[in-house]
Formats: structure tokens, C-alpha cells, sequence
């Protein structure tokens, strides 16, 4: 079985899914192209669905809150965006 991107999953919130790819040894702060987003790591897009659980695993795994997107944002910038408060106490 082929499993969908970390960014698919990430973007998705599926953390049983984002576990398993990141148990198959996907870099946790790979970056990659997206429909929504240019150059987004995971973290971003979980941070920026608003999916809490996904970004508590990605951290836990490794990843890193300081890393920028395309347009210089950090998670922490994207979530403080859109106002989405419980994201961005777990990301900082």
C-alpha cells in the first residue's frame, strides 16, 4: 500500500495516517508543493487546517516551530492568522 504524502496527511489531519508515514521514515520537516500552499512543511499546513493532535505529533517528532514557508511565514504566523488560539499554544 502507498501511503499519501506528509503534507497530504498533514493538510488532511489524519494523525493514525501521519504516525504511519512518519514511522516509515519520511523527514519530519520535508517540504514540498501543495495545492493550497508553495513550499509548506507539514507542520504549516497541520498548523494552518487547525488540526491540534497533528501538530502535537510532528513536534513531538522533531519538527521544527522555526521553520519558514515560501513567504517567510512559521507556523506560528499562519495559525496566528487565522486566529485559531489552541494551535498556537501548542506551537510555540
Amino acid at each position: 500500500m502507498e501511503l499519501p504524502t506528509i503534507h497530504e496527511v498533514a493538510q488532511s489531519g489524519d494523525v493514525a495516517t501521519l504516525r504511519a508515514v512518519l514511522d516509515a521514515g519520511v523527514p519530519v520537516d520535508a517540504a514540498g508543493f501543495t495545492e493550497c500552499s508553495d513550499v509548506s512543511s507539514a507542520l504549516h499546513l497541520a498548523a494552518e487546517g487547525g488540526h491540534v493532535e497533528a501538530v502535537r505529533l510532528l513536534l513531538a517528532r522533531g519538527a521544527s516551530a522555526a521553520l519558514c514557508n515560501f513567504w517567510g511565514h512559521t507556523a506560528a504566523h499562519l495559525v496566528a492568522q487565522e486566529g485559531q488560539l489552541e494551535v498556537l499554544e501548542v506551537s510555540v
